[in-house]
């Protein structure tokens, strides 16, 4: 079994559902999907790893949130993606293209609002 039908987490940031050896899926996670850009290019891989430099910058522009955004993206974040309350911190699962999409988007309503 790969360790990705054991661990829930994994399951939800890589890929299509898996069995978790006892009959059932594993959900995996429900970010929107990203319409084309408007000038024609094709949009990134939605599953496309982040280097690891845009995924520091992400990490970093989080962290410089106001407490309450902060809080707010933590529970957005664990909806959007699955995340289970008893992972200590969301920081270290930034690591996909649609994790980079779903944040920019929140940096950008967070800071109008």
């Amino acid at each position: 079994m790969s360790s990705q039908g054991s661990n829930p987490i994994a399951a939800a940031f890589n890929g299509s559902p898996r069995s978790n050896g006892r009959g059932t899926i594993t959900p995996q996670a429900t970010a929107r999907p990203q319409a084309a850009p408007a000038n024609g290019t094709q949009p990134a891989d939605p599953d496309a790893l982040l280097d690891p430099a845009t995924a520091l910058q992400l990490q970093e522009q989080l962290k410089a949130l106001f407490p309450g955004h902060r809080e707010a993206f933590s529970r957005a974040f664990r909806d959007a993606f699955q995340v289970p309350d008893s992972t200590p911190s969301v920081l270290g699962l930034i690591r996909l293209e649609r994790h980079r999409i779903w944040i920019q988007e929140f940096l950008a309503k967070a800071s109008a609002g």
